[in-house]
C-alpha cells in the first residue's frame, strides 16, 4: 500500500499505555481523522524530539564542507579519506574495524543533516541523500551487502537514527522526491525487521540497547508500518531486560567500564525522555536510571573524574547537565554542593565489584582509593581484577592504563587489556583469558567501613588452579594503605605484583625496599614500602620489548609511565605485603597478619612506635 509519508502523522496505540502521539507538521484534526484506534487520544500538535547520532556544534559546517569535497570524515580519530566521487562501501583505508563501524553507521549523513539544520543550505541535504542512496544500492539487504560491517547489529541500529533525522528534514525540503522517500521508508522497514530478529540481537551488551532504541523510535515515529506494534513490544521488552540484567541491584553497569556505565545511563535517559513525549511511563526504566546515577556520585574522584577502568576514557562528572539529573547525590557532586544532597564519602558495591574509600574531598589533600574485582561479562572487560587506583592531592599516583583502542590484533591493545597494565597480581608473566567461562569467578568477598579504618577483600580464580586474594586496608588517621596479596595453588608458579605509576610522578628507590614517589605537580611525596623479599624487581618506562610501562588517555595514543614489577618464582603458595604511606615521615612501618577461622588479625606498627589492630573478616 502506498502511504503519504510526507504528511505522515505520528499516531499510534502500540502499547496499551500509549495514548498520545503527534507530529509537528500536521494539525490535531488531521491526526484525529487518521488515528488507527478509537482508544488514541490526541493532544495539541507538538514537535517530537528525535535521536541524533552526532552532535551539532561549531565544527559541523567545516566537517560537512569536507564531505562535500568527497573527503570522507567519520570521526576525529582518523584523517579524512579522499575518494573519487564513487564509493563501493567496501572501503576501509585504515584497516580499522572501528572506522568501518562509523562508516557503515552513515555518520556522514548525520554531519551533513546537522549542517543543513544550521544553514538551511540545500547542498548539504542533497549530499546526505547521495550517501544514503549510494549505501542502499550497495547494501540492499543483509544477504546482499558490500561489506560484512554493513548489516552488523550496531551499525544497523545507528543507521535508523541517522536516516530518521535525515527524513525529518527531507520530507519538507525543496529536494523532496516521493519515489526516493518510498525507497527510504522501505529500507527503514527492512532495518526494523532485521533489528527485531533475535538472531541479530546483542543480548547482554550495550549494542543491544542501541538496537532497542532504534526499534522503539521506528515504532513510535512510524506507527503505520506493518510491524510497528511488534517492534515496540520487542524493543521495550528487551530494554527492560537490559535494565534488570545488565545493571546490578545496586546500580552498577556490568561492562566493567565507567565510560560505558555513563553511555548506557545516557541511553536509558534519552529513551525515557523520548517515550515520555508519547505519554509512556516505564517505572523499571526510571528506577534503573536513579540507581545508576547514585553510583556515579560515589566513584568520581576529587576532580570529578571517573576512573578509567575497562574500556573507559577520561570522563568528567562536571560535564553533565544538572537539569538532566534525577539523583540528589549526583546533583550535589555535579553542582559542587550548590544543589542536591551530599553523598557519603565511602561505599562498597559488592555486587558491582567496586569499593571507593575517600577522606573529605574538601581536604587540602583529598585521598581517593578505588578497588575493583568483578567478572560479569567479557564485554569491555580488562584483566583488572583486584586492581586499585590511588589519587592523593592533585596527583594520580597509582593509575589504570586505559583502553588504547579496540583493535584485537594490535599487541599494544592486548597489553592494555591484560593484567600487566593494571595494579594487580600476574601469574606466570601472562594475563588470564577473558572468556565467557570466567564469568562470576571474581568477587568482593568482605568489607567494612568505620571511623578509623576501612577495608575490602576481593578474590578470583581466573588463573587455572590458582586462587588470588587481595586485601586493602585504609587507615584514616595516617592516610596509609596496606596491600596484602595471598596466592594459593597445588603447583609452582611465578607471581608478580604490578604497580603502574602516573605520568606526573617521579619514582626513586630511596632505601632498601622503599620507593619514593614524588609529584611533579606539587612535590608531594608518598612511599611504597615492600615488606616481602622479592627475587626480582624491575622498573619499566615506555618499554617496547617487553611491552610495559604505558598509559593511554586518548584513543590510539599512548605515553610512557613508570611500572614496577615485584616477582618471586617457584612458589605454590605466597603472601606479598606492601605499604603505601601518603606521608613519608608518618604512617605505617610494618604489619603482620595472624589468621583465624573467622578473620585475619592485622597487627600494625606505626612509625611513631605505636601499635594498632585491624580485624578483617573472612
Amino acid at each position: 500500500m502506498k502511504r503519504n509519508w510526507k504528511s505522515f502523522v505520528i499516531t499510534c496505540s502500540v502499547a496499551s499505555s500509549l495514548l498520545v502521539s503527534m507530529s509537528a507538521s500536521v494539525s490535531p484534526a488531521y491526526a484525529a481523522a487518521n488515528a488507527k484506534s478509537s482508544s488514541v487520544q490526541v493532544a495539541a500538535a507538538k514537535k517530537i524530539s528525535i535521536f541524533k547520532r552526532v552532535s551539532s556544534n561549531s565544527q559541523t559546517v567545516g566537517i560537512a564542507d569536507k564531505l562535500m569535497r568527497d573527503e570522507l570524515y567519520v570521526n576525529t580519530i582518523w584523517p579524512t579519506y579522499k575518494f573519487n566521487g564513487k564509493l563501493t562501501w567496501k572501503e576501509n583505508p585504515y584497516k580499522d574495524d572501528s572506522w568501518s563501524f562509523y562508516f557503515q553507521s552513515l555518520d556522514m549523513v548525520g554531519y551533513l543533516t546537522n549542517a543543513y539544520e544550521q544553514t538551511h543550505s540545500q547542498k548539504y541535504l542533497e549530499k546526505a541523500k547521495w550517501y544514503i542512496e549510494s549505501w542502499m544500492n550497495a547494501n540492499p539487504s543483509p544477504t546482499k551487502q558490500a561489506s560484512r560491517f554493513a548489516w552488523k547489529d550496531h551499525s544497523t541500529a545507528n543507521r535508523v537514527v541517522t536516516m530518521i533525522q535525515f527524513w525529518e528534514q527531507y520530507k519538507n525540503s525543496a529536494i523532496y522526491d516521493k519515489d526516493f522517500e518510498n525507497k527510504l521508508i522501505e529500507m527503514l522497514e527492512k532495518h526494523g525487521d532485521f533489528l527485531m530478529d533475535d538472531k541479530n540481537y546483542s543480548a547482554g551488551s550495550n549494542h543491544g540497547i542501541f538496537q532497542d532504541r532504534s526499534l522503539i523510535e521506528l515504532a513510535l515515529i512510524f506507527p503505520d508500518m506493518s510491524h510497528s506494534e511488534q517492534w515496540y513490544k520487542k524493543g521495550m521488552g528487551r530494554l527492560i531486560t537490559h535494565v534488570e540484567g545488565d545493571v546490578t541491584k545496586s546500580g552498577v553497569h556490568k561492562e566493567h567500564s565507567p565510560s560505558y556505565h555513563l553511555l548506557v545511563l545516557n541511553l536509558f535517559k534519552s529513551i525515557n525522555g523520548f517515550i515520555k513525549q508519547f505519554n509512556v511511563n516505564e517505572p523499571k526504566l526510571k528506577d534503573g536510571i536513579s540507581k545508576m546515577e547514585d553510583y556515579l556520585a560515589f566513584i568520581g574522584n576529587q576532580s570529578g573524574d571517573l576512573p578509567m577502568l575497562g574500556d573507559s576514557q577520561p570522563e568528567s562528572l562536571y560535564s553533565l547537565n544538572p537539569k538532566s539529573i534525577t539523583s540528589q547525590k549526583l546533583l550535589y557532586v555535579v553542582t559542587k554542593g550548590k544543589q542536591g544532597k551530599k553523598p557519603g564519602q565511602e561505599m562498597v558495591y559488592a555486587d558491582g565489584g567496586t569499593a571507593v574509600f575517600k577522606n573529605d574531598l574538601n581536604n587540602e589533600r583529598p585521598l581517593y582509593l578505588l578497588f575493583t574485582s568483578a567478572f560479569h561479562s567479557t564485554t569491555h572487560k580488562h584483566g583488572d581484577d583486584l586492581s586499585f587506583i590511588l589519587n592523593y592531592g592533585k596527583t594520580d599516583f597509582f593509575v589504570d592504563s586505559g583502553k588504547y583502542n579496540y583493535s584485537y590484533t594490535d599487541p599494544y591493545r592486548e597489553y592494555f587489556k591484560g593484567t600487566l597494565a593494571h595494579n594487580t597480581v600476574t601469574v606466570d608473566k601472562k594475563s588470564f583469558p577473558i572468556t565467557k567461562d570466567q564469568v562470576n569467578k571474581s568477587k568482593i568477598s568482605s568489607s567494612e567501613i568505620n571511623k578509623t579504618y576501612s577495608y575490602v577483600t576481593g578474590s578470583h580464580e581466573l588463573y587455572k588452579g590458582v586462587k588470588v586474594s587481595r586485601t586493602l586496608v585504609y587507615l584514616k588517621n595516617t592516610n596509609s594503605i596496606l596491600v596484602r596479596d595471598v596466592m594459593e595453588s597445588n603447583k609452582n608458579h611465578t607471581y608478580t605484583d604490578i604497580f603502574n605509576i602516573g605520568k606526573d610522578v617521579d619514582v626513586k628507590k630511596s632505601a632498601s625496599r622503599v620507593f619514593t614517589l614524588t609529584s611533579k605537580l606539587d612535590q608531594q611525596q608518598i612511599e611504597l614500602i615492600q615488606l616481602t623479599k622479592m627475587s626480582t624487581i624491575k622498573n619499566y618506562k615506555g618499554s617496547a620489548s617487553p611491552i610495559a610501562g604505558w598509559q593511554s588517555l586518548e584513543f590510539n595514543k599512548k605515553m610512557p609511565i613508570t611500572q614496577l614489577q615485584f616477582t618471586n618464582s617457584n612458589q605454590k603458595n605466597a603472601e606479598y605485603k606492601f605499604i603505601i604511606n601518603t606521608n613519608t615521615t608518618n604512617g605505617v612501618q610494618n604489619y603482620t597478619v595472624k589468621s583465624t577461622p573467622s578473620a585475619d588479625i592485622y597487627t600494625i606498627v606505626l612509625k611513631n612506635g605505636k601499635r594498632t589492630n585491624v580485624q578483617v573478616k573472612k
